[in-house]
């Protein structure tokens, strides 16, 4: 089954983060598995961890967080990273 996987960046707004999020499990059908991966890009407040528990029963949500604001090309190389791993 095709796997698509997509990496949205988080930056302390869990609303807009969350909009982003439903807008991709709302690509799924049949045959195809949608991913979200959340990056928190360091945010200053709690809202990557309010993403994460609206969405921790759902096994093709993924939530990392990292230490420190990256900027968007150190993102995008770990996203890469991410996205092109073959599940086994």
């Amino acid at each position: 089954m095709p796997v698509f996987a997509f990496v949205i960046l988080h930056y302390g707004l869990a609303d807009v983060t969350q909009k982003a999020v439903n807008s991709v499990f709302s690509l799924r059908n049949d045959g195809v598995q949608i991913k979200a991966i959340v990056v928190d890009n360091a945010s200053p407040n709690d809202t990557g961890s309010l993403v994460q528990s609206r969405n921790a029963a759902n096994p093709d949500f993924v939530y990392l967080k990292n230490n420190e604001n990256l900027i968007m090309n150190k993102n995008n190389t770990i996203n890469n990273n991410l996205t092109t791993k073959k599940d086994k």
